[in-house]
């Protein structure tokens, strides 16, 4: 690095508070010590969390997971429990269409699907393994392989283009959203829509079981 470089990036450094430096010349710069770094990294921590009008009281241990976050009609999801919730709710206010990516894991909605099936909704549901839900087209992936893309399980349905629920778990650990936001909404539903097309030619379920679709 050259000498100039070098020194900016000090003097970048000393402005952070990372780095303290002489008053004297030559000017002798040293690493700071644990308290003044802590110290540093707070007030900017704490500032850059002003500019995002969230409280400075977020920086408490285990804050973050105790906060209720609905901005702009989207809401975390962080439970197997709350997933459900969602997404029986909106199952049953589904009245149109619904599309949705499950697997054995997301059991607890297999009987809201079942029911919009029941009341005439257009449900049309990829199913990563088995058991599924009735109707769902079979796309088997070794649960390892969605461990390693997507990080656990995942689970996505769009209810009458209105509502988009997506959460991926792992374990008793689930992380997703529950959005009605005009801006998320369409997204979600074009690649649901791109998802179950191309599993399309897979196995078709039925109360029988899974059942070959030559080129469906």
């Amino acid at each position: 690095m050259a000498r100039a470089n070098a020194y900016d990036a000090l003097e970048d450094l000393v402005r952070r508070g990372v780095v303290l430096a002489s008053a004297g010349r030559p000017r002798q710069y040293r690493a700071a010590g644990g308290p003044e770094l802590c110290s540093s990294l707070t007030v900017e921590f704490s500032a850059a969390l002003g500019d995002l009008g969230l409280p400075s009281a977020l920086l408490a241990r285990g804050a973050v997971e105790q906060l209720d976050v609905s901005l702009g009609g989207t809401t975390l999801v962080t439970t197997e429990d709350e997933l459900v919730r969602a997404s029986v709710e909106a199952l049953n206010e589904a009245s149109s269409e619904v599309l949705a990516v499950v697997g054995p894991w997301a059991m607890g909605i297999f009987d809201g699907l079942a029911r919009a099936l029941d009341r005439g909704v257009s449900v049309r549901v990829a199913a990563l393994g088995m058991p599924a839900p009735e109707g769902a087209v079979l796309r088997r992936v070794p649960q390892d392989s969605l461990v390693e893309y997507w990080g656990g399980y995942p689970v996505s349905l769009v209810a009458d283009r209105r509502r988009a629920i997506c959460a991926v778990g792992r374990g008793a650990a689930w992380s997703g959203v529950d959005s009605t936001e005009p801006g998320l909404v369409p997204f979600v539903r074009h690649l649901l829509r791109r998802e179950i097309a191309g599993a399309g030619g897979l196995q078709m379920l039925s109360s029988e079981g899974p059942s070959d679709l030559p080129g469906a």
